[in-house]
């Protein structure tokens, strides 16, 4: 008999594994220096045995087009370990490597786990032993459900979750992760050399050619210590984007960023400055990025589409030589949920740097120091690279986590900000006359104290979160090439331009924040250059502290702020300043630090399978946003907008044309919070999308590009309104 593996087109069980193997070949011939010879040993057992419960007659009539028995069905993978010898496999391995072999083929779906070892073992004597003696040749006397004891996470008898110990933990997110890697691959029919892109050239000559032999202090401590994992603080314009790119020295390497705005910044750099093409793009929008990038270059044949889909889909399945990626999109496997496994697999032979670790929150700051707890103890490598860094976590990556590190700070000489604290509201009237010769970014806390102080400063720019992406888009080209210019204006905007643009101004009136935001904000006035003034650059307005800040350390950064006011404040005080806000005597009994502390905890006792995937997608960020379309929006491109909606449906349409149309459509959105007051006006769904349309009011103009954006009030609703 023919054992199927697949329908469309057909394949066979041997030939899909073969495929897997070839790909694994390649893969180790690699990097293969990065794992042990069992490591190595277990792999290919994962491959040779992950699909093996194929043989199951029921799933050969299901892959032939019998859908008959189908709910009789209990998935392949949940035999296809009735095919190790255990006895022979505890004679070569340890215990811990065959319970991980064993759980990673179990496992290599993600499925739910709902079965009882009494159904297992029925359904394998009904159905299970004679397949098996069919295909092996070999007779049973009884089937053996033995191998489901050796399962890493479920107590056989009770069903309960069982956490594991973290080395078996990593061997099993090591083995099941590869073997999905391997196994997405010969599934798509990628040919074995697409499984890892070879770089296009090294990215280390050309940054030391550029450079030469003047490298700034914190590139060459970076290219000092290539072999180890480094945390380097240093201020805006110390070269520590191209010293990160020299510790990489030319190792796998993933460049993490906070937001999406500035890991395309990134993106677009390495590619155009550096020439270096194979350079992935990973976040949720990124295969929109892909598709603008190629619209640029006027790739618009089918084989140009073709192009940017492989690239994408390559950047997907994480085998470019260098990524530069949000946090969310590798971080995720600290919560354990099947399917994020290829993540952490890949960042044991892979360098990983952490830019701006200062911008996150406690919450995801505890999950990405366990992440690079898992990184770490699985042999991979990484770089903390950040304008400032509290003293409590390089403490907390030392001894709480047994992480090894070199550290250093490289502060500046520079003298760039003279500092105020001006009690009250923002001075508008010092404002308006400082933009009519400089160029003045005026910094909110929140987006409606931006939309309301716009109408105080007549003239200005606004920009935040809360236009569309076509609208917002060319607000933030538009504060760039203001922001590198001459001429003088005003421009408002809020915490979003803190890590994510590059600009300069040469005044900053700012809302209070906590210490980290409020550096990070310093760094768009005077970005790159000394300040000789005798009068502030910068003013601070301690206004009423929204809720999302934490209340201790809002307070002890204003209050520790004003022996520093009224004079420059230079790049060594601002460490100085930063180390005193977070002395971790003071913020022991603050909300932050606990939460940082049990959040630790928290991840270090997590079962696995308490989560699927898509609730790690949303834990991660602790936030689930809805995408939108403004009412008035819609009405004024219905047409547009139906068509493309239409066609991004259509079977027959290539994906790059499905997708193309998609992104029409997306260009019109806004991602509001869920549970924000904004879900107030929204009540209704864009037919057969995931889109929905709010009838809050939305203001900007087409062709001055001024306006407040989606604002919290409703816009007349239209009679044809769906």
């Amino acid at each position: 008999m023919e054992y199927r593996a697949k329908s469309n087109p057909p394949e066979t069980i041997q030939e899909h594994t073969e495929s897997l193997l070839r790909c694994l070949e390649y893969f180790l011939s690699m990097y293969g220096d990065f794992f042990t010879e069992n490591e190595k040993e277990l792999l290919r057992l994962a491959c040779e045995t992950h699909d093996l419960g194929k043989v199951h007659p029921i799933f050969q009539e299901i892959v032939r087009g019998d859908r008959r028995r189908l709910e009789e069905y209990v998935p392949h993978g949940f035999f296809s370990g009735m095919f190790l010898n255990l006895a022979d496999l505890k004679e070569k391995f340890s215990q811990e490597e065959v319970r991980a072999l064993v759980t990673a083929i179990h496992y290599h779906h993600t499925r739910p786990d709902d079965y009882t070892d009494e159904i297992y073992r029925n359904h394998g004597e009904k159905y299970m032993k004679s397949a098996i003696e069919g295909y092996t040749g070999i007779p049973l006397e009884r089937i053996s459900t033995r191998y489901l004891r050796s399962r890493l996470f479920i107590n056989s008898e009770s069903q309960h979750l069982v956490n594991p110990s973290p080395s078996v933990w990593q061997k099993f997110i090591l083995l099941k992760g590869l073997l999905n890697k391997m196994d997405y691959a010969a599934s798509a029919h990628v040919s074995p050399e697409k499984v890892e892109i070879a770089a296009a050239g090294s990215l280390v000559t050309t940054i030391q050619k550029t450079f030469g032999k003047h490298l700034r202090p914190a590139q060459h401590f970076m290219a000092e210590h290539r072999q180890e994992n480094v945390v380097v603080i240093a201020p805006t314009g110390s070269g520590k984007t191209e010293g990160a790119l020299l510790w990489l020295d030319d190792h796998k390497g993933f460049y993490t960023l906070p937001m999406k705005v500035s890991a395309n910044a990134i993106f677009k750099r390495i590619c155009d400055k550096y020439d270096f093409k194979t350079t992935g793009l990973l976040h949720s929008d990124s295969v929109y990025e892909y598709l603008l990038r190629a619209n640029e270059d006027n790739a618009e044949t089918e084989e140009s589409a073709n192009d940017v889909l492989a690239k994408y889909s390559a950047v997907r399945s994480l085998a470019m030589p260098l990524t530069v990626s949000t946090v969310d999109q590798l971080f995720k496997f600290v919560f354990k949920a099947l399917g994020t496994e290829i993540f952490a697999a890949t960042l044991k032979y892979s360098r990983v740097i952490i830019d701006e670790m200062q911008m996150y929150d406690s919450k995801i700051l505890a999950m990405l120091l366990c992440g690079l707890k898992t990184i770490s103890d699985m042999g991979g490598k990484f770089a903390i690279i950040t304008a400032t860094l509290p003293p409590m976590i390089e403490r907390i990556l030392k001894e709480e986590l047994d992480i090894s590190f070199v550290a250093e700070a490289f502060p500046s000489d520079q003298r760039r900000h003279f500092v105020h604290l001006q009690p009250g509201d923002f001075d508008f009237d010092a404002i308006r006359e400082a933009g009519k010769s400089k160029k003045v970014l005026v910094l909110c806390n929140t987006v409606k104290k931006a939309q309301e102080i716009l109408a105080q400063l007549p003239g200005a720019r606004l920009l935040h979160g809360r236009f569309i992406k076509r609208d917002r888009a060319i607000l933030e080209n538009e504060i760039q090439e203001f922001a590198h210019g001459t001429a003088p204006g005003i421009w408002i905007s809020t915490q979003l331009v803190e890590a994510s643009l590059d600009i300069d101004f040469d005044e900053l009136h700012t809302e209070m924040c906590p210490v980290d935001s409020l550096l990070q904000r310093m760094g768009r006035c005077f970005r790159a250059r000394n300040y000789d003034g005798t009068t502030p650059n910068v003013f601070v307005y301690p206004n009423e502290r929204p809720k999302f800040y934490d209340e201790d350390l809002y307070k002890r950064s204003l209050d520790l702020l004003a022996k520093y006011t009224d004079r420059i404040f230079t790049e060594v005080e601002k460490i100085a300043y930063m180390n005193e806000v977070y002395d971790e005597e003071f913020i022991r009994g603050s909300a932050y630090y606990q939460t940082l502390m049990d959040s630790l905890q928290s991840f270090a006792n997590l079962p696995p399978l308490k989560y699927d995937k898509a609730e790690a997608d949303d834990l991660f960020r602790d936030i689930r946003n809805r995408t939108v379309i403004p009412i008035e929006i819609y009405e004024a491109n219905r047409d547009e907008i139906d068509q493309a909606v239409l066609c991004s449906q259509q079977k027959k349409l290539s994906y790059h044309e499905r997708l193309t149309n998609r992104q029409s459509v997306e260009e019109y959105t806004v991602s509001i919070q869920w549970n924000s007051k904004d879900m107030r006006f929204v009540d209704r769904r864009l037919p057969d999308t995931d889109i929905w349309l709010t009838r809050a009011r939305y203001e900007f103009d087409s062709e001055t590009h001024v306006g407040c954006g989606l604002l919290r009030e409703k816009a007349p609703e239209p009679s044809n309104f769906l």
